[in-house]
């Protein structure tokens, strides 16, 4: 990735703090400068602090969809880490109710897929 310019990287958390910090740790290993870890809102919001911040020193520029939703502005609190969304932000409603509870996120649209 790094010999056509790409340095940051998404990386999906991993069950423990341990093996998502040696799958980071290899990607700047390998020249990426920077990493999106994505939870998939798998954790609760002491699950999210807990595991985010045992990733201290890491290059993270934001946690994408660490906890619920109505989580993100304490995650923020207690790590100071951004927070990103990519589909979920697409549900009905979901938009207005991140603008409602006033937390700063990271916007993913992805590409729509097709079939031929």
């Amino acid at each position: 990735w790094t010999r056509v310019g790409i340095k940051c990287l998404k990386v999906k958390a991993r069950p423990t703090p341990m093996e998502t910090r040696q799958i980071i740790e290899a990607c700047v290993e390998n020249g990426a400068t920077s990493v999106r870890l994505d939870a998939n809102g798998a954790w609760t919001l002491d699950e999210a602090i807990a595991h985010v911040n045992a990733l201290g020193g890491l290059p993270i520029e934001f946690v994408e969809e660490p906890c619920p939703m109505a989580d993100w502005q304490a995650f923020r609190d207690a790590t100071g880490r951004l927070v990103g969304v990519d589909e979920p932000i697409l549900e009905p409603g979901a938009a207005a109710e991140a603008e409602k509870l006033g937390v700063p996120f990271l916007g993913e649209v992805p590409k729509p897929t097709c079939g031929w």
